[in-house]
């Protein structure tokens, strides 16, 4: 290993670890500061009636991920496994959830589907369009959110100026992807300089084959987008709604925690709370939005409802929608991890002889 690498090795992990701490203590102060006598009466009485109902949505969420991830393959006329789909869809969560912005889950999922067969450029049209479709539905659902919330609840300024850049920066983030979309062909130029930076910084050594590599499955990713507009309209539509519908169930999980632990709150308010919830939390630092999401939930809806509720809805929330989807791919990460790992060594090894 070059020395001039261990630096930004040790600068990484001393990021990781920091944003880890932060995630860490910000769900202890959140727990810390909302816990009350009231907490510990709502979770006794929690009604199981609710568990069923979040259950079977943690399994909808799945479900609907997966289909997504085949159908927009069958769109590129390439199969993807159910198992495989399955896998990518805890796998991407578990990567969000331990990355800055929770940006790793996307490009990890297109090693993992290329890992399985699926070539690079089909899976990174597979993850673009995922990450569009997820992206105009947090930006239309934050505004939406946003107008439709209460005149009793509404927002203090702080907040709205809050929300206002995060709905900025969401639709920045849907710019840059729609022109990847229309105009791959500057992808392909800014993947082309990449590629002889690598050369320059001896990352690698083979550039010929690597640019070839690159350029093949940028223009790869430009048919697949072009099928999703035009042969594969309908199956492009069947995504937007698998995704539609997954967006649904992570608001109404909210509205069912709410309900389980006894305080029946307005279903549109509810919806309006979760969806400002999920465009705040998607451009977080901590990984996955983890503590700073809940903390910024207390912070920005504490007259919705009593602290002592407000607090631990929040937290149960996140963890039937995220975390215990997390664990899973957790779980599965090492083998995975270990795997796409072992195959880049070899493909390296390749590229530099």
């Amino acid at each position: 290993m070059p020395e001039s690498t261990i630096p930004i090795k040790n600068k990484g992990a001393l990021w990781t670890t920091l944003l880890m701490a932060v995630a860490i203590v910000a769900l202890i102060v959140v727990v810390a500061f909302t816990f009350n006598v009231l907490t510990i009466q709502a979770l006794a009485g929690f009604n199981l009636k609710y568990v069923i109902y979040i259950g079977f949505g943690i399994v909808l969420l799945v479900v609907c991920d997966s289909l997504s991830t085949m159908v927009f393959a069958a769109a590129s006329k390439v199969r993807i496994p159910a198992q495989a789909a399955i896998k990518s869809s805890f796998l991407r969560v578990f990567i969000n959830m331990v990355t800055p912005f929770g940006v790793g889950g996307h490009p990890f999922v297109i090693a993992y589907l290329k890992d399985k067969g699926v070539p690079g450029g089909v899976g990174s049209s597979i993850t673009a369009a995922k990450l569009m479709i997820v992206s105009v539905l947090v930006l239309v659902g934050g505004v939406v959110g946003f107008f439709w919330l209460p005149a009793d609840k509404q927002v203090s300024d702080v907040v709205r100026l809050v929300f206002g850049i995060s709905i900025l920066l969401q639709a920045l983030l849907i710019s840059l992807l729609l022109f990847l979309m229309v105009r791959p062909q500057s992808a392909v130029g800014i993947l082309t300089r990449l590629v002889g930076l690598f050369h320059k910084t001896k990352i690698a050594a083979n550039i010929a084959s690597l640019k070839n590599r690159t350029i093949h499955e940028a223009w790869l990713t430009r048919y697949c987008f072009r099928r999703y507009f035009r042969q594969g309209k309908a199956l492009f539509l069947l995504g937007c709604l698998l995704h539609l519908v997954m967006y649904i169930v992570e608001l109404l999980l909210l509205w069912f925690v709410f309900l389980g632990l006894g305080l029946p709150i307005a279903l549109p308010t509810c919806l309006a709370i979760a969806s400002l919830t999920l465009l705040l939390i998607s451009f977080l630092p901590t990984r996955g939005g983890s503590g700073l999401g809940e903390g910024a939930f207390v912070l920005l809806f504490a007259g919705v409802a009593p602290i002592g509720i407000l607090g631990i809805a929040v937290v149960l929330w996140r963890v039937f929608y995220s975390y215990l989807i997390a664990l899973v791919g957790l779980i599965l990460s090492p083998s995975v991890i270990g795997r796409i790992t072992g195959r880049k060594k070899l493909i390296a090894t390749d590229a530099s002889t």
